[in-house]
């Protein structure tokens, strides 16, 4: 092989590097040919993330295309791993699952152990168990354009070096400047445009980063109720650099109430990444509990390993599916009956059966319920994902007992809720890679008096004491009669209510919704935080909800943007009754 062809199929530069020189850059819709038999040993960075559709469609990527040698040719990839870590995560698609070896330099190599059964995508944990030294990976190059990542960042060489690589190193610490305490939080280091490595932190750690010597971005976050902080470095090879980032509060939450995603997968379904990362990353984005929706024996590897009582919970879920319609059950731990995805079959399991599994575990003192995911019945969402699970609403027409249901359609949601039904609604990530879209980019503020702990967070979403919001992130807050959303006004005539918010950007107005018609239109006038008092007519509203607008372009990607309606809605609460 004396050369690799390389694409950066979306925009932007995407750049080779070549050892102790300048890099070659790969603009957008464009192939660049590398030599490698000579010269300075060229490598790649292709960033982290696993799953194609959650990688930002804005930012510049390589796949690679092929080498010189035509069909069946083999790509070797070599990478100086450093000392101090215990695994090697690889995510990689377009590839066939036996077309990747891996060994230490000098030694026979073995098959990767992908993950993702099914999938366009693999993941792949190589251990290390402390040794560092040159890796090799050969590829057998497939017909089409495949990508393969290293997810912790390091270089891939594209030729075995003859001396070790000269990293630098990072070290980062976050720290909220008011309590002067450690936060949970994530870091990324980025060249340019080109992310190369995200890194997330639990309070007390340092974020321990190896990476290029030379001018990066450090980015420091943790999710929507603390500004991100950024800061210009020069890294030096074989040096270490040490940072603390203090990160300032811009949302201030209201006492009693928490954050969470009931939706996130792992590798043991269709995600890109351990169940323990995912609660990693959902603490890094500041939530206080996580739901991993594939199976109570996916739950059991380790999501857990986070947890901290009185701070952050993870708990099982298992998203189960048919070709009609998708459902999860919340804080399940025996499997509900399904069959594997993708099957074709004249019967299905469908939500009756996991309504009883779920009854059985309730009866059995363990607090549950099922959710029923993404419906829409949006024109707009079905011509663009024809997909017969998202025209679900039958499910909860059905099922009365179905009462959480998230990633939905305002309209739908509103018709439900006019006819009589206690609906509580959700945003939710379904995050199927948190390196790119993590934990909480949606989430649900619930109001649980401040407990963490299934009881408590199931029976807060049973009753519908919630509201929601996304990125970049609003606090929204609606009382009638002095009551929250999920309880009831008793009475009739004029009701007074109130309305208060925060917001991380601008806010435009704040709607009250009353049996889908705005009945109050309060104007942010580019305010970030207000508070206002009004009436409302009792009338036969039946129910009485606020949304929140905002200038706040929502990720478009084919998962996290799919079936609700998010034209303009920041944040929105969950309804008060009315009676």
């Amino acid at each position: 092989m004396s050369t690799v062809l390389l694409t950066n199929p979306a925009s932007g530069i995407a750049s080779v590097y070549r050892w102790g020189q300048s890099s070659l850059p790969v603009a957008a819709g464009s192939t660049r040919t590398v030599r490698v038999d000579d010269g300075a040993v060229p490598f790649v960075i292709p960033g982290p993330g696993g799953v194609p559709s959650h990688l930002p469609r804005q930012s510049p990527r390589l796949l690679f295309v092929g080498t010189d040698q035509g069909q069946e040719a083999v790509v070797e990839l070599w990478l100086d791993v450093p000392p101090d870590l215990d695994r090697l995560t690889f995510h990689a698609s377009g590839l066939p699952r036996d077309a990747t070896t891996v060994g230490w330099d000098g030694h026979e190599l073995a098959p990767f152990h992908w993950r993702c059964p099914g999938c366009a995508w693999m993941t792949a944990e190589h251990p290390l168990a402390g040794r560092s030294g040159l890796l090799a990976v050969r590829i057998t190059v497939p017909p089409g354009p495949f990508r393969f990542t290293n997810a912790d960042g390091l270089p891939l060489l594209l030729r075995r070096p003859q001396e070790r690589f000269p990293y630098a190193r990072l070290e980062v610490e976050l720290r909220d400047p008011e309590s002067l305490q450690a936060l949970d939080g994530r870091v990324s280091v980025w060249r340019g445009e080109e992310l190369l490595v995200v890194h997330d932190v639990l309070a007390g750690e340092r974020a321990q980063i190896t990476t290029l010597a030379g001018a990066a971005t450090v980015r420091a976050e943790r999710g929507i109720e603390y500004m991100a902080e950024t800061s210009g470095v020069r890294l030096t090879a074989g040096a270490v650099r040490r940072l603390d980032f203090p990160l300032h509060r811009r949302l201030r939450p209201e006492e009693g109430w928490i954050w969470g995603d009931q939706h996130t997968h792992c590798y043991h379904n269709d995600g890109a990444h351990s169940p323990r990362a995912i609660a990693r990353a959902a603490r890094g984005q500041g939530l206080q509990y996580v739901f991993v929706s594939d199976s109570p024996a996916a739950f059991a590897d380790g999501a857990a390993s986070c947890d901290q009582t009185g701070h952050f919970l993870a708990m099982p879920g298992q998203e189960v599916d048919t070709p009609f319609c998708h459902c999860s059950g919340l804080n399940v731990l025996g499997e509900l009956p399904h069959l594997p995805f993708g099957t074709r079959a004249d019967r299905y399991p469908g939500p009756g059966q996991w309504l009883e599994a779920t009854k059985r575990q309730r009866d059995a003192n363990r607090p549950c319920l099922l959710q029923l995911n993404h419906p829409s019945h949006r024109a707009e969402v079905m011509e663009r994902w024809p997909l017969g699970y998202f025209r679900s609403w039958w499910v909860a027409d059905e099922h009365p007992e179905v009462t959480v249901v998230e990633n939905f359609d305002f309209p739908s949601w509103f018709d439900r809720l006019s006819r009589g039904r206690h609906l509580t609604g959700v945003w939710n990530t379904d995050t199927h890679d948190v390196a790119h879209y993590p934990p909480g980019s949606c989430r649900v503020g619930l109001f649980t008096h401040g407990r963490i702990t299934p009881p408590a967070i199931i029976d807060a979403l049973r009753r519908g004491r919630a509201f929601c919001t996304r990125a970049p992130g609003a606090l929204l807050y609606l009382e009638v009669e002095g009551k929250m959303p999920g309880d009831t006004v008793r009475g009739g005539g004029r009701l007074e209510a109130e309305a208060r918010a925060q917001s991380a950007v601008p806010i435009q107005r704040i709607d009250l919704v009353q049996r889908g018609c705005v009945v109050h239109s309060i104007d942010g006038q580019g305010r970030r935080e207000l508070t206002e008092r009004f009436t409302i007519d009792r009338g036969n509203g039946q129910w009485v909800l606020a949304l929140l607008y905002a200038d706040a372009p929502y990720p478009d990607n084919s998962h996290c943007g799919t079936p609700f309606d998010v034209s303009g809605v920041l944040a929105f609460t969950n309804p008060v009754y009315l009676q």
